[in-house]
């Protein structure tokens, strides 16, 4: 399922409670982003006042209204399929724009995500970046066209728990930062400081093993380690899970 709006349910989530959804858009200036998660907020339900007037609960103040101005397609995808996994996924995104992919459990969000980065390859289907035809045959592959993916197993495929704050955040970056194959820790530190300033990163020292974090602030590590790259398209698989 791919939606680039708000909308609202109003079935029953518990006792005087539905729920409300929204895939969020975003003014970025040349990236883009696939949210391979759905947001979920549960608010109330519709009350009736006395005389019989509904009192609507208003989004107003949880989605700030934005311009938003969206660049030329950035990557096309079009029917593309693996066997037993998904079949006939086609869609457009632009530069500038978040899109969201919506689905239970099983219903192949990951798998694509996974696709898209080269790390499974698709039985059939195409895939282009500014309407030129690419094949993926690895991770680093997709790299190099500028596509960073964020999995949802940050514990087992995006951190190595044991390392420290400042080598996971560079492990993307590994040829700027080392030279005649010794590591530099004053180009780590370089790389490394800003986008993890930026995201507010709660920790003791770049020396403090990762595992020691919260799971939040793993989490910022991760997105860190990806920024370094400068990707052009940012996948970001459950990211607040």
């Amino acid at each position: 399922m791919f939606d680039r709006s708000t909308r609202t349910n109003s079935g029953s989530g518990g006792a005087g409670c539905g729920y409300s959804w929204a895939i969020l858009q975003g003014s970025i200036a040349t990236e883009a982003y696939v949210m391979v998660s759905i947001t979920v907020l549960l608010l109330p339900e519709p009350t009736i006042r006395p005389g019989g007037q509904f009192s609507i609960f208003s989004q107003d103040g949880f989605y700030p209204h934005n311009d938003i101005q969206t660049g030329d397609v950035l990557l096309s995808v079009e029917r593309l399929a693996r066997d037993d996994v998904f079949e006939e996924v086609s869609f457009d995104l632009r530069a500038g724009e978040i899109l969201g992919f919506g689905g239970l459990i099983g219903s192949g969000r990951t798998e694509i995500a996974r696709v898209l980065f080269g790390i499974d390859q698709p039985t059939s289907g195409s895939i282009r970046i500014e309407g030129r035809a690419v094949s993926f045959r690895s991770a680093k592959d997709a790299m190099d066209h500028g596509i960073a993916y964020l999995s949802e197993d940050r514990l087992g495929q995006s951190l190595i728990m044991d390392f420290s704050i400042l080598t996971n955040a560079t492990l993307t970056a590994l040829d700027q930062v080392a030279r005649y194959g010794l590591v530099k820790r004053s180009r780590e530190l370089a790389l490394a400081r800003p986008p993890l300033t930026s995201l507010q990163l709660r920790f003791k020292s770049y020396d403090q093993p990762v595992r020691k974090l919260s799971g939040g602030n793993q989490q910022k590590v991760v997105l860190s380690k990806w920024l370094l790259t400068k990707p052009r398209v940012l996948i970001l698989d459950e990211p607040t899970q």
